[in-house]
């Protein structure tokens, strides 16, 4: 790539774009779910572990209310992920008293 070429003619020389194409957001799929969005009722409203007003539902990258940037949404991940596992080894830990409960 060398440029772009506008709508008037002018060469903007470039040796890449990044380029935005609309904002439709890709989540059909959480239809059937109850969720909060935002004032405009476009993009959901998640807490600071990107957890969904929906238990164990966390939803990161540009469906959330924060920045749209790849890079971003895979920090945003690494996030709900920590509190996921965090999460799991609770459990874990809670199982493992229980089953230990009357055997001595």
């Amino acid at each position: 790539m060398e440029g772009l070429e506008l709508i008037n003619g002018e060469k903007v020389a470039c040796e890449a774009i990044m380029a935005s194409f609309g904002v439709k957001l890709n989540d059909d799929f959480l239809a059937g779910l109850i969720l909060k969005k935002d004032a405009v009722g476009f993009k959901y409203v998640v807490g600071s572990t990107y957890e969904s007003s929906l238990k164990g539902l966390f939803i990161v990258g540009p469906l959330n209310t924060g920045q749209d940037q790849v890079v971003i949404a895979a920090g945003e991940g690494a996030v709900a992920a920590i509190e996921i596992n965090r999460r799991l080894l609770e459990e874990k830990d809670v199982q493992s008293k229980l089953a230990g409960v009357g055997h001595a």
